[in-house]
């Protein structure tokens, strides 16, 4: 697997999803854009950083599938891993997710 070096995004910005495995640190409430290259098969781990100024949100497209609760906040210095799986299809419907956090 590849890595990505570590990324900082802030208030409206995406993330590239070109790599399977990637660290995104967030300074600021974040909103996630579609994916790009949707196809079965597909699979973006995403371990995204929280900073230490405050608790921010998070915003996802709204064809996105989670599995269990849609997360809306990381917290303060949180660590989280959003995955994104696609089984079949080339739409943003057919991304499902799966979201961790540290306690």
């Amino acid at each position: 697997l590849n890595t990505d070096t570590v990324s900082t995004y802030g208030p409206q910005q995406s993330s590239p999803y070109k790599n399977q495995m990637q660290v995104v640190a967030i300074n600021g409430d974040c909103t996630f854009q579609d994916a790009t290259n949707v196809a079965a098969g597909g699979n973006v781990v995403l371990r995204i950083n929280g900073d230490s100024g405050s608790a921010r949100t998070l915003t996802f497209p709204t064809g996105w599938k989670f599995i269990g609760a849609k997360p809306t906040t990381i917290k303060t210095n949180g660590v989280s891993l959003l995955q994104l799986l696609v089984f079949s299809g080339t739409s943003q419907n057919d991304v499902i997710c799966t979201y961790n956090t540290q306690d």
